[in-house]
């Protein structure tokens, strides 16, 4: 019996040692006020050694722990510092946190100024403009929509002829569209096409619709499903200021005002971040324009493919964006395919008042008027000229 006993106590005592000791996941995603994800926040155990993890781009962590009371501090530069107390106690547990704007670093505008290269602190000052900058009323507005590609089929090489020396054919594919939009905040989008043209196979044409993906680089991810499940990592943004590095270009007097050229980068390699220049307004703060490429690896079609955009006043404080530029090239076996889409955002009604469940699961409509529309009509809409290739091809 006493044999059976001890035996039975070791047992239960080993097992309340493994029990003890088993890890289990803590995880959870940090937003900011305004529910947006915040990457490369630090998370770690207070008190604890080398503890720390970081969120990914998508705002979550995960941390393994065993069963006890912890105090988890999470971090990250122009927000105040959060400490909750977690309890794990022979499970997973998730805790998510939103972490506030630190008021005393927002109102401390020389942080960097002692700096030769005043990029980031021209950065920093933008972020902490954007709830001021980004436009979050209703409105209305017309699209005017024209996508082109050039795709180039290498002829396959006959018996006895020389390296090369077969020209390659091409083939033009082009779609002009035109869009009243709808928007209103958060997140409510839709457009209804008054016209549509398209000529040749327009399955490869980028952006024919304003709801492809959201450009607004005040938010701190950048959605674009049309090219990567993942989202994308706003330079204007406080995890952006970790992700990203920032260097003078050019200081600039546009319109009476002075303009800053910053050039921006990835710190690191692989993380779904931009490589190219932002224009930024000084006082106001605002994004006049910016060229920014997207990383070739985060690319399910692409090779390569560049973003111009530029915003412009609507009236005395309101900047919205004007015009979008995308460049795209990619190849598939033996065809390459180089594409160019632009974008004039033009009569922009600020403020506007939507009826009653005017937003529904209808993202997109087409009158029946849009695709009889003669060529005066495109003619009067277009911004620039067509091409001479262009042209000879709508003939």
């Amino acid at each position: 019996m006493k044999a059976s006993a001890y035996y039975i106590i070791l047992v239960l005592f080993t097992f309340a040692s493994n029990l003890h000791g088993q890890q289990h996941n803590l995880t959870g995603k940090v937003t900011n006020t305004y529910g947006e994800p915040l990457a490369f926040v630090s998370v770690q155990v207070k008190g604890i050694g080398p503890s720390e993890t970081k969120t990914d781009i998508s705002g979550n962590y995960l941390m393994k722990l065993v069963n006890g009371q912890y105090e988890i501090v999470y971090t990250l530069s122009g927000y105040t510092v959060q400490t909750i107390s977690v309890v794990v106690k022979n499970g997973d547990v998730v805790q998510d946190m939103i972490l506030n704007d630190d008021i005393n670093l927002l109102s401390s505008a020389g942080i960097s100024a002692r700096r030769k290269d005043r990029s980031e602190e021209i950065i920093r000052n933008a972020i902490n403009s954007k709830e001021k900058n980004n436009y979050s009323g209703g409105y209305k507005s017309e699209a005017y929509i024209k996508a082109t590609e050039e795709t180039e089929f290498k002829k396959s090489k006959k018996k006895n002829s020389k390296p090369d020396t077969l020209p390659p054919s091409t083939s033009l594919n082009l779609a002009e569209i035109n869009i009243t939009r709808y928007v209103d905040y958060p997140g409510k989008i839709k457009e209804i096409r008054n016209g549509v043209t398209k000529r040749g196979d327009i399955d490869g044409l980028f952006y024919l619709s304003t709801t492809q993906g959201d450009f607004n680089f005040y938010r701190n991810l950048i959605s674009v499903p049309a090219l990567s499940e993942s989202p994308f990592l706003s330079p204007v943004s406080n995890s952006g200021l970790i992700a990203y590095k920032f260097k003078m270009l050019e200081i600039d007097v546009i319109d009476g005002k002075t303009v800053y050229r910053i050039k921006v980068t990835p710190g690191k390699l692989g993380n779904a971040l931009f490589t190219g220049e932002i224009e930024i307004e000084d006082s106001s703060w605002q994004i006049r324009k910016l060229t920014l490429s997207f990383p070739k690896f985060h690319l399910v079609e692409y090779d390569e493919f560049i973003l111009t955009q530029e915003n412009k006043k609507v009236n005395d404080s309101v900047w919205m964006t004007s015009t979008m530029e995308f460049l795209y090239k990619a190849k598939t076996g033996k065809a390459k395919y180089s594409g160019r889409t632009i974008v004039y955002f033009t009569d922009y009604e600020l403020d506007y008042k939507f009826p009653k469940r005017f937003f529904n699961n209808e993202l997109s409509a087409t009158t029946l008027e849009a695709y009889k529309r003669d060529s005066a009509y495109w003619v009067s809409l277009r911004k620039e000229p067509l091409t001479i290739k262009e042209l000879k091809y709508i003939r």
